[in-house]
């Protein structure tokens, strides 16, 4: 698990960080709150909380983050893809709201088989047992 955490670091050390709030409503949270490259302009998002979302983009120049209001024309097809990609449950404030994304919580889900990825990074003093 280490050498994974070290591995990703690695992977993300020049990154812009964006961190969106949401003026417009609030984002449901699922219990899958990484939702990876959704939009395909590798920027992988994570849910924080009801008010602010975090996309994280690798960038070939340094590190930097920018804040930024979400975009209100996207809050629903984005809280229907975090409901979409929760596997037990979704929260929200609004019990509307809630309501209104179940069917999406309730859509048959991707398949789970686990994906093995070979190390790019060897670290000294790390050894397999």
């Amino acid at each position: 698990m280490v050498d994974a955490i070290r591995h990703d670091a690695l992977e993300f050390s020049n990154c812009r960080i964006h961190v969106l709030t949401s003026g417009a409503g609030e984002f449901i949270i699922g219990d899958q709150p990484f939702l990876g490259d959704m939009v395909q302009a590798n920027i992988h998002f994570v849910v924080l909380s009801p008010f602010f979302v975090v996309g994280i983009q690798k960038i070939a120049e340094g590190a930097f983050f920018s804040y930024s209001e979400f975009p209100k024309e996207f809050l629903r097809e984005f809280n229907e893809h975090v409901a979409r990609h929760a596997r037990k449950w979704i929260v929200s404030n609004e019990r509307s709201a809630l309501e209104s994304y179940i069917p999406f919580a309730d859509a048959p889900k991707q398949d789970n088989t686990p994906i093995f990825e070979s190390r790019k990074h060897f670290f000294p003093g790390f050894r397999f047992i």
